[in-house]
């Protein structure tokens, strides 16, 4: 057996010496100052440019320090866009688990499941973060991978996902858009997904539209996959879907109560009087009610209607049981 040369040692002792030393360093605080540094990642910049960003703030003494960092905590291709508040009590893990996360500062918006295009919109303008609620809409329109998902759909509705983003001051309207088509792909594996909601009989755009009428009509996510449940079994039995939600899409009040009147409106997205599915999605659907189409309720159940009393809706198989319903629900 030969033997290992001392100088090959002692240059292998120094080399893990060295690795645990920095791997020590990550998870000491940086105590770059007394105080915190605002450092901003503009999109589009690069690893190489953000540690620049990052070594002219103080956070890091070199780029070497930082580089070291990313080679431990992997995912250099997952730093975000964004103008974060580093404080020297953080380790270096911390800072670039922070620049890999949403909380970049900039302006926080969120954007609740089941609002319409126009609702964000105007919550854009509100931010000040878009010009006007038609810019943000024609930017919507004209996104190119939600054009192709949405087949030609006039409707702007569906394909951004609802959250809690951070957009930096001077981000344009199609640079918004794309980063919330971009959350709805990522959301549902899109790939997966489409080939769930196939298993159901239905393409990616349906199954947007179907889940945007889950997303208004239900109270709750325990209720969605059996309101999804619901619909599957008037569609397969050639039944008008009759939902109150895409009249009150067609009049633009999500709180107002329908008169039969309403419900006689003459309009494409009336499903009270055109079977089938309406031509759009009604609004932009968030998780749960996406994944209670791909995964509706097994049921009996053709209708569900809505008690106050109890908090939820109740369900039944026949009209003679949802007439009961509808008189205890009202009180009478």
């Amino acid at each position: 057996m030969r033997s290992v040369p001392l100088a090959a040692l002692i240059a292998l002792a120094v080399f893990l010496a060295a690795c645990r030393e920095d791997t020590a360093w990550i998870d000491q605080p940086l105590n770059f100052g007394a105080e915190a540094v605002t450092v901003t990642v503009e999109r589009g910049m690069s690893a190489s440019e953000i540690g620049q960003a990052l070594v002219r703030s103080g956070v890091f003494e070199n780029l070497g320090r930082y580089r070291s960092v990313l080679r431990m905590t992997g995912g250099a291709e997952r730093l975000r866009a964004g103008i974060y508040h580093i404080a020297p009590s953080m380790t270096a893990r911390q800072v670039i688990g922070l620049l890999q996360s949403a909380r970049g500062g900039g302006v926080r918006v969120t954007l609740v499941e089941g609002w319409t295009t126009a609702q964000m919109a105007s919550r854009f303008v509100t931010a000040g973060l878009v010009s006007s609620e038609r810019a943000f809409v024609e930017a919507v329109r004209r996104n190119p991978a939600r054009a192709a998902w949405a087949s030609g759909e006039a409707s702007p509705e569906g394909f951004l996902f609802p959250d809690t983003y951070y957009f930096l001051p001077g981000q344009s309207a199609d640079e918004i858009v794309a980063e919330m088509v971009d959350a709805f792909a990522g959301a549902v594996s899109l790939e997966a997904y489409a080939a769930s909601v196939e298993a159901q009989g239905l393409s990616l755009r349906e199954a947007v539209i179907l889940a945007s009428i889950v997303e208004r009509e239900a109270r709750g996510d325990e209720e969605r996959p059996e309101v999804a449940g619901v619909f599957f079994n008037r569609l397969r039995r050639g039944m008008k879907l009759e939902s109150c939600a895409t009249v009150n899409y067609i009049l633009g009040d999500w709180s107002r109560s329908l008169r039969i009147a309403d419900t006689e409106i003459d309009h494409p997205y009336n499903t009270y009087r055109h079977a089938g599915l309406p031509p759009g999605p009604i609004c932009h659907p968030g998780l749960s009610s996406l994944l209670a189409v791909a995964e509706p309720a097994t049921t009996e159940n053709l209708f569900f209607v809505y008690d106050p009393a109890q908090g939820r809706h109740v369900f039944t198989r026949t009209y003679a049981e949802h007439q009961r319903a509808t008189r205890e629900a009202s009180g009478r």
